[in-house]
């Protein structure tokens, strides 16, 4: 297990310090096309939160923002809507969560304000219906949603879950969300089929304890996965009544093997996992059989985090390691190699417009 990570977890780090830093399945929006737009958020450099944009697949990356217009925070999570809007989350700074948007492509960026009812933590996760419809997660049972854009929040909260951080959420649709949680030993997955009013705990002891969960990822209302420490890797193909633990045969799943930090799927079958040290492994199964992708070697010394697609073969992954950050690309469904990035400071998140996540 590795801790210190922006956002792939260290539950230990985010549980007892304030946090630093996490899909996502918007499948209700636009059809998955192949899409050249794409954001890039990571670890603050030269005093502001790391964003990046590219408009020609991750060809090149340009560094958005400024250090007037976005705090001095790591940002963990981000969501791009369209060509024009994004949502970006992170750590807290003066005072309280930052949930950063933008309406043109990233020429300008606005921070919301706390009176609109941002608490005062940590973000680690979000997930987007619309550019107005915003669900956003992180550490002290946090769940809050936006219906307008932003300019006001309501916590979706539920008491009996008051132990856990929040580390991601994937949104099908109005109705049907998921959110994973963690404390520093143990994990829980809470499914809402009403929006959010109430909460129903999935799992059993054998996925959730000793694994803290740190991504969570929903291809439709009954498909979707979750992953996490000791190279933890779950499905469920029930729409939560069951949940399956998958962990590749070549791995062994134990609290001091390498975590699985993200998964996206593609199909009700199909789905990437990014994991520490550089690995990617694809199953077209639903799980029952992995293969490990070929990944440049300089991918090796880092934590791979998250992963978007915008089709069966087309798909990015960000990581960190101790060089700073790495943009992995693929357009073949099998081979990675890496994108050259303007600031060389850990990433947290991609995200391209009609991605899968």
């Amino acid at each position: 297990m590795v801790s210190g990570k922006i956002r792939g977890l260290s539950v230990l780090t985010l549980f007892f310090v304030p946090l630093l830093m996490t899909a996502c399945g918007d499948v209700s929006g636009p059809s998955h096309v192949n899409s050249v737009n794409g954001w890039v958020v990571g670890s603050a450099a030269d005093g502001y939160g790391m964003i990046l944009h590219s408009v020609d697949g991750g060809s090149t990356w340009i560094r958005q923002g400024d250090i007037s217009t976005i705090p001095h925070s790591s940002l963990c999570a981000v969501r791009a809507v369209d060509s024009l809007n994004a949502w970006v989350v992170g750590n807290i700074s003066n005072g309280y969560g930052v949930v950063l948007k933008t309406q043109d492509a990233g020429a300008t960026w606005e921070r919301l304000s706390q009176s609109s009812g941002i608490p005062s933590t940590g973000f680690l996760d979000l997930d987007v219906l619309s550019a107005n419809n915003i669900w956003v997660v992180g550490g002290n049972n946090t769940i809050i949603h936006s219906v307008d854009g932003g300019n006001s929040w309501t916590s979706k909260s539920d008491p009996a879950y008051d132990l856990y951080s929040m580390t991601s959420i994937t949104v099908v649709d109005a109705s049907n969300i998921w959110v994973a949680g963690a404390t520093a030993s143990d994990a829980v997955i809470i499914h809402s089929i009403d929006g959010g009013a109430t909460w129903t705990a999935e799992g059993d002891s054998a996925l959730l304890t000793d694994y803290p969960l740190i991504s969570i990822s929903a291809f439709d209302t009954d498909h979707c996965w979750t992953v996490g420490h000791g190279s933890t890797i779950a499905n469920t193909i029930d729409s939560g009544v069951n949940w399956n633990l998958c962990t590749p045969d070549s791995l062994f799943r134990s609290p001091f093997s390498p975590d699985a930090n993200g998964v996206c799927p593609t199909t009700v079958n199909r789905a990437w996992v990014a994991m520490d040290f550089g690995m990617i492994y694809l199953t077209e199964d639903g799980g029952n059989s992995w293969t490990k992708q070929s990944v440049s070697g300089a991918a090796g010394g880092y934590y791979l985090l998250r992963t978007c697609a915008t089709d069966q073969n087309t798909a990015w992954t960000v990581g960190q390691g101790g060089d700073g950050g790495i943009i992995l690309h693929t357009s073949d469904g099998t081979i990675w190699s890496v994108q050259t990035a303007p600031t060389n400071e850990g990433f947290g998140d991609v995200s391209f417009v009609n991605s899968f996540h």
